[in-house]
């Protein structure tokens, strides 16, 4: 009974984090603040909170081998971060070119590219991978079929989506051994603090003018960093200590359906009856994905 109740307590944990990571986008376009803005200080606030958090949970003076760790895992964590500064440019950028749903759903590119990225780092291919990645790959035919009559804004659009969900596949192998070392405040305050760097010069470049922006704006941001950010991603994080390189992407399927469902709440969002067969083949891809595959987590201590 123990490993069966802590596995749905680690599934738990991941669609959690799903459900809080979705309200990135919805929060994002409501805020009609500029992409790099919003990543600067998305990045800048979430990792002084955390590191904040981890000094006084874990001082330098009483736990010096997780700084030690820091230390020697430091590399890792720089390229993850601008990995991770990548993914947030080039998915906020796509949001200005295609749809909220439509972005939503080329994250079908993640369990694809997981098949591949983790077969690279000794994950076993399984005849269930295909089959969910086959019933995704219909449904956003289904719910995409649309965009083909859009033009090219929209390609350019659903292309940088992609870009960003292959970026976030790589974030997790990258990061896996200080993962696993590290604190999880430790690691995601270290992460974020060096993705807002990375994203700095941006901000500067699009000259932006923080003055314009009021406080109705300024409270999206926060619920971005507070909500999507610090609580969606450090569930995930969590839960990628636990999860194969594959479950943990193919999950993602669901975040069509929980974007919608949260841009319902906020803007005037539709499904037509193809979209919604399209999100129930979806459902029926993530429970192929996890019914037919096992847990080899990306960790090495």
């Amino acid at each position: 009974m123990g490993a069966p109740v802590r596995q749905w307590s680690h599934l738990g944990i991941l669609f959690g984090g799903l459900v809080l990571v979705s309200t990135s986008g919805p929060f994002f376009l409501a805020s009609r603040m500029d992409p790099f803005t919003v990543g600067f200080f998305r990045m800048a606030l979430s990792g002084g909170i955390l590191l904040l958090y981890a000094l006084l949970r874990h001082p330098p003076w009483r736990d010096a081998a997780h700084w030690g760790a820091l230390r020697c895992n430091f590399p890792a964590l720089a390229l993850g971060a601008l990995i991770f500064a990548l993914h947030l440019v080039l998915w906020m950028t796509a949001l200005e070119f295609t749809s909220l749903g439509s972005s939503a759903l080329l994250l079908v590119a993640q369990p694809a590219a997981a098949i591949t990225v983790g077969g690279v780092f000794g994950e076993r291919f399984r005849p269930a991978m295909g089959l969910s990645l086959a019933l995704a790959l219909a449904a956003v035919f289904l719910v995409t079929a649309g965009d083909l009559q859009l033009g090219p804004r929209k390609w350019i659009g659903d292309g940088l989506g992609v870009l960003a969900a292959l970026c976030t596949v790589l974030f997790v192998p990258v990061t896996r051994r200080a993962r696993a070392r590290l604190p999880m405040a430790l690691f995601l305050a270290v992460i974020f603090l060096l993705s807002a760097v990375a994203l700095a010069p941006m901000v500067l470049l699009s000259k932006t003018a923080l003055a314009r922006y009021g406080w109705e704006q300024w409270r999206w941001l926060l619920g971005i960093v507070l909500v999507s950010t610090i609580g969606g991603h450090g569930l995930v994080n969590l839960a990628a200590r636990r999860f194969s390189l594959f479950r943990l992407n193919v999950v993602t399927l669901l975040q069509p359906l929980l974007v919608l469902a949260i841009g319902a709440s906020l803007f005037e969002v539709h499904a037509s009856p193809a979209q919604l067969l399209g999100f129930g083949m979806l459902v029926l891809a993530v429970v192929v994905g996890l019914w037919g595959t096992r847990d080899t987590p990306l960790v090495h201590t």
